[in-house]
């Protein structure tokens, strides 16, 4: 992140000097935009509040680190189509393999390499840790400014339409074929979060039937 800004610091100082050059923007820019809607320390505060008093949420957090969802793991950051659309969205100046590797490192699963292959709370489980995570997202704001974005960005445009293509039959084979994967759903639902509902949503975001 701070590299990043470095250089947009550089490229615009450029810009200053010749006004007839423009800092070229890149996806990174899009979704830093777009972070900008979330309230990201309420967010981190929220994880931590959980993590650190709530029973539920440590079980679920045990299961994500254990052997099961660790099979999870392998096989998504394994599959093909998954190390071809995370190259792109690198390519596109995200830091996606860092991201990714910093989940690794807390839950304990092999890093990714995209080029081979305590808060005292009245915490109240899974369920409102989501809850409380989305009320810090702003989705119609998020929502709103992403499709304004649609219409000026042509990076994050075809980021959307990358998607949108995707062959959403060979995902849900795939999903429907992995026992593991199928835990990892039934597990979820099990704390009583509507996972359904959030597939659904996706669903209709993407345009994906």
């Amino acid at each position: 992140m701070k590299f990043s800004l470095i250089i947009f610091a550089f490229l615009a100082t450029l810009a200053v000097v010749n006004c007839h050059e423009v800092a070229p923007r890149d996806l990174n820019d899009d979704f830093e935009d777009l972070l900008r809607v979330i309230d990201v320390p309420a967010v981190k505060r929220t994880l931590l509040k959980y993590y650190s008093s709530d029973k539920e949420t440590k079980q679920f957090v045990r299961y994500l680190k254990g052997e099961t969802f660790g099979a999870v793991w392998n096989q998504v950051f394994t599959n093909d189509q998954v190390l071809n659309f995370l190259r792109y969205v690198r390519d596109g100046g995200v830091d996606v393999e860092g991201v990714i590797n910093q989940v690794a490192n807390f839950l304990k699963h092999p890093k990714v390499n995209l080029d081979d292959i305590a808060i005292r709370s009245n915490a109240k489980g899974l369920k409102e840790l989501v809850k409380e995570v989305i009320g810090h997202v702003h989705l119609e704001e998020l929502l709103t400014l992403f499709a304004e974005k649609l219409e000026t960005s042509p990076e994050l445009k075809e980021f959307y339409d990358t998607v949108s293509g995707f062959d959403y039959q060979a995902i849900q084979d795939f999903v429907a074929k992995s026992a593991e994967i199928q835990d990892l759903y039934e597990t979820i639902k099990s704390y009583d979060v509507d996972i359904d509902g959030f597939i659904l949503a996706v669903e209709e975001f993407f345009g994906w039937h």
